[in-house]
């Protein structure tokens, strides 16, 4: 298809234009044309429509990542950008582009606002949608919207939050915030190949053997663990600050003490010391008891801000005390 469709004078030449719907199904690296939705001149870029003379992470020009942005831009600074995500296209995300080199993007927020905890007696709820995060966190392997592909919400720092970054993007490190719109940084982990978010989650399994000591379950390769350069803070759900390392989905294998399991998503428990896993802590948190419990039934919460030891407290509390918990996860 020619996209110059009229003819040249001395000063103009005419291309073609039409809307962004309107744009060729199937198009040829270099084709160009006037977009008469977002009113400027895009190029054909072999894998998407860019804006000439657009900066890059703008609507008309989406990045294909922060990263990219930063190396194009070493002055850009914080704020919401467009990303060309993989399968869903042109997405807003906020990105870091400051912290330890810049080109993180924000991706998940885990909130708890000493919301009652969560609780299934049987198969019947007794506290609405509480803690989305740590709901799905049964005996079965499957752990709901940590691996799945929907989203949560819309974008923000203090309420409960999952983007199509989550879900698309291939990430090789993590970044970890805590106090919200403050953004205070805890922690980045090490490289790792790279790998989404939701196929990250799918690819661990619980294998922790019963009443496991997390030092035990790192020691023979029964948890995940990535090495991290913490920023010095004591947070109160992980105490990031005292660890060198952050272990992942810590929790009781399918089979294993299944009348009394226990499991944590982004664990607290340290990985050179001998924290039970009877006691689920950190981020995304479960006990579920038998029927000998007066059950069956889970109980969960979003954080369980036990960071100090010894570890003593075998199941999510009701309560944070009055506290109001928010952690980000941003990812490069």
């Amino acid at each position: 298809m020619a996209f110059i469709i009229g003819t040249s004078t001395t000063n103009t030449q005419i291309l073609a234009a039409g809307t962004t719907a309107e744009r060729p199904a199937t198009p040829s690296a270099g084709q160009m044309r006037y977009n008469s939705t977002t009113g400027g001149f895009e190029v054909y870029a072999g894998t998407s429509w860019n804006t000439v003379g657009a900066a890059l992470g703008t609507v008309g020009n989406p990045a294909n990542s922060a990263a990219a942005i930063k190396t194009a831009n070493a002055s850009a600074t914080d704020g919401l950008y467009w990303i060309n995500l993989p399968t869903v296209g042109p997405t807003q995300l906020y990105c870091d582009m400051t912290t330890a080199g810049g080109g993180w993007m924000h991706i998940g927020t885990f909130s708890d606002a000493n919301e009652a905890r969560g609780e299934i007696y049987g198969t019947a709820q007794q506290s609405g949608g509480n803690h989305p995060w740590s709901a799905p966190l049964m005996p079965a392997q499957n752990t709901g919207i940590w691996q799945d592909t929907t989203t949560l919400g819309t974008q923000s720092f203090i309420a409960d939050y999952k983007n199509n970054g989550w879900n698309y993007f291939s990430f090789t490190q993590m970044l970890m915030k805590d106090q919200g719109t403050s953004l205070r940084n805890l922690f980045y982990t090490e490289s790792i190949t790279a790998i989404t978010m939701s196929n990250f989650w799918a690819a661990r399994t619980w294998s922790a053997s019963g009443s496991d000591s997390s030092s035990a379950a790192y020691s023979a390769g029964r948890v995940y663990s990535l090495a991290i350069t913490n920023f010095g803070i004591a947070d109160p759900v992980l105490d990031s600050g005292n660890k060198s390392r952050i272990l992942f989905k810590f929790g009781e294998a399918d089979g294993v003490q299944d009348g009394n399991k226990d499991r944590s998503m982004i664990a607290a428990h340290r990985h050179n010391s001998a924290d039970p896993v009877d006691c689920p802590t950190g981020i995304g948190t479960i006990t579920y008891h038998d029927a000998s419990q007066g059950g069956p039934v889970q109980r969960y919460r979003d954080m369980m801000p036990q960071a100090t030891y010894p570890f003593n407290q075998d199941e999510p509390t009701a309560g944070n005390g009055g506290a109001t918990y928010n952690y980000t996860l941003w990812i490069r």
